[in-house]
């Protein structure tokens, strides 16, 4: 039996303050998208004078089991998928389609902003800086994913956040009322091509006075990253559209999209030219 003379004194519950100092985004009602910065300078870069383009990428297939990124085609990942269907945990998908959006000239020119919705699995969404250069293969992808899901953001060497989870779905990011093309392989859709869609999109960019999202941008665009590309349950789409008569795979309507606006740019700059 213990002296009470000598039990030791309780220790006083002291809260220590919340770090926000990591790339989560703060539970606000404003939200705010991540900014760049020059790796050479440190400096805070300008944003481009030319509207962005958002592209949210849905359904993706990003799963975190006990070895790493769980792959719909690796056999050591099937006890994570057993309830799962294998056509959804579809990681490879992600990792083209990010490849083919940070590789083209909207992406160097760093006027993409691009979204991983994660809402229909675990209530989360990454938000991909613009400064980001994806892995060239697919094991270091895996890699940088499985950091992400784990610490809720990834840095690159000098600090900078070039990816993190943002809580709940993409309604933060789309402004209210705003019109989003979901690119589709939906027989109901109407066929565009993504010049097509470019030029109305930047003849008639979203308005910057509609309440919440992201400001100074050309359109929004929803791809789905499943083999169908099929958009069902998505409700803030506005309209479809079909970029080919044929089926097309959702790093291919990156790809055109992205073309689309760069074609779009260059017609109206050459007729703007020919008016003078």
């Amino acid at each position: 039996m213990s002296r009470p003379d000598l039990a030791r004194p309780a220790r006083r519950s002291v809260k220590r303050p919340r770090n926000t100092s990591n790339g989560s985004a703060a539970r606000s009602d404003v939200y705010r998208p991540l900014h760049y910065t020059d790796s050479t300078t440190q400096a805070m870069v300008t944003p481009p004078t030319e509207r962005a383009v958002v592209v949210i990428l849905e359904k993706a297939g990003l799963l975190l089991g006990r070895e790493g990124v769980v792959d719909a085609y690796d056999r050591a990942a099937s006890t994570e998928i057993a309830n799962a269907s294998l056509k959804d945990v579809r990681p490879d998908i992600v990792h083209q389609c990010l490849l083919a959006l940070f590789d083209s000239e909207l992406g160097w020119q760093r006027r993409l902003r691009v979204y991983i919705s994660l809402f229909a699995r675990s209530g989360r969404t990454i938000e991909v800086s613009p400064a980001l250069r994806p892995p060239r293969t697919f094991r270091r992808f895996k890699g940088l994913v499985a950091a992400l899901l784990r610490d809720g953001a990834v840095r690159s060497v000098d600090g900078t956040v070039l990816m993190r989870i943002l809580p709940g779905s993409v309604a933060p990011v789309v402004p209210c009322g705003a019109p989003v093309v979901g690119l589709t392989n939906a027989v109901a859709a109407p066929v565009r091509t993504a010049t097509q869609l470019a030029r109305e999109a930047l003849a008639d960019p979203v308005d910057d006075n509609l309440q919440g999202g992201v400001k100074n941008v050309a359109g929004f665009f929803c791809i789905s990253c499943t083999e169908e590309a099929d958009l069902d349950g998505i409700d803030y789409v506005t309209q479809q559209a079909c970029l080919s008569a044929y089926p097309t795979t959702a790093h291919v309507m990156c790809a055109r999209i992205c073309e689309g606006f760069t074609r779009a740019a260059k017609i109206i700059d050459s007729a703007a030219s020919k008016s003078e």
